[in-house]
């Protein structure tokens, strides 16, 4: 799977029902790349596509039983790898990490919607 692919149900996993413009724009996608890999996603049966039923020109992206079961899978692999690393190598402090971590994704996001 690629990297794009399983952000992708991630984030429909963690933030449903989102229109395929709203995705675009919070994973800073082309819409076109992410046309494309929904296509790829829905011929595998892990999304499906549906059309706003208040806005007809929107269509919302939701994932499959198939769909979860993988995204909960990436889930776990990424706890299991975090979990992992922090056992490895005791001198690095999660929680500030994980505090830094999350300054720098504000910071990039931020910077992202300023261009």
């Amino acid at each position: 799977m690629r990297a794009t692919e399983s952000d992708l149900l991630l984030v429909v996993y963690d933030y449903p029902d989102q229109t395929q413009k709203m995705l675009a724009a919070n994973l800073r996608l082309d819409p076109s790349l992410l046309a494309r890999t929904v296509r790829h996603l829905e011929s595998r049966q892990l999304v499906t596509r549906s059309h706003d039923q208040n806005d007809q020109r929107q269509i919302r992206i939701r994932l499959t039983p198939a769909g979860e079961k993988i995204a909960l899978s990436i889930k776990q692999t990424l706890k299991d790898w975090w979990h992992d690393f922090f056992v490895a190598h005791p001198e690095v402090d999660e929680t500030t990490f994980t505090e830094q971590l999350q300054l720098v994704y504000s910071g990039l996001t931020t910077h992202g919607e300023r261009d």
